[in-house]
């Protein structure tokens, strides 16, 4: 079993992480929680109270677990295990160790999470993990490229009229005309927080946006480009 940089191997083969090992992926779990979790807990604690702290719980891991069941690694019972079971402990551990750190589970993109089936799944997901009450939130956009745009108020439907010329309905990634209605991710963070609050009602969590690096919006016109697009600015 290995664990780096927060990556859960449930075994290793000739130095080759390999998925399949064990349903409940208990040896690299324990890896992840000994040498990447305590450790950090540890060091959070130091600065606890002293700087402001806010984290970021794991990039991409539950988005892959709501959209890529498909994938034989992705899907596998024991990749199930290490995202459900890492982030719940790596969560709680903090939580338990911190009293002033506010912590965000990460949620994709509306680009990737925008659909309403992609939306629910993630939303589902969530709520299983019981762990609402330790977190302020979700983070989306990390590491991407989507504008923030401006939020639609409740009274405009980008999706029921893609001509919609309320300036909330810039689509410069064509979105809308994949039924996607997250077209920026202020509306995408609206969504989200909709189908959160369907599963977890007692929750109003927030949101954080990154901006680090979609200072053009029209950088694109395809979002399925993620892999580091030239033109792009700080936003």
């Amino acid at each position: 079993a290995n664990a780096s940089m927060g990556e859960i191997c449930c075994s290793v083969v000739n130095g080759t992480c390999v998925y399949g090992a064990t349903e409940d992926c208990a040896p690299g779990l324990e890896i992840y929680a000994e040498d990447f979790v305590d450790p950090l807990a540890d060091t959070l604690a130091l600065y606890d109270g002293v700087v402001p702290i806010a984290l970021v719980i794991e990039p991409d891991a539950l988005p892959n677990l709501a959209t890529n069941t498909d994938h034989p690694v992705c899907g596998s019972a024991e990749t199930e295990a290490a995202y459900k079971n890492g982030i719940v402990y790596a969560v709680t551990t903090i939580a338990n160790r911190t009293d002033n750190i506010s912590m965000y589970v990460d949620a994709a993109n509306g680009a990737w999470l925008g659909w309403d089936d992609n939306l629910r799944r993630y939303a589902q997901i969530v709520s299983e993990l019981g762990v609402e009450r330790y977190l302020r939130g979700f983070s989306t956009n990390v590491g991407n490229f989507n504008g923030e745009g401006i939020p639609c108020n409740e009274t405009v439907d980008c999706l029921a009229d893609r001509n919609q010329s309320d300036p909330c309905c810039y689509d410069p990634c064509g979105l809308l005309d994949q039924f996607n209605p997250a077209n920026n991710e202020h509306n995408y963070a609206i969504l989200l927080q909709e189908a959160v609050q369907e599963e977890l009602p007692h929750w109003t969590p927030c949101m954080i946006i990154d901006t680090g690096r979609n200072g053009d919006p029209t950088a694109r016109i395809d979002c399925s480009s993620w892999c580091n697009p030239r033109d792009l600015r700080v936003g």
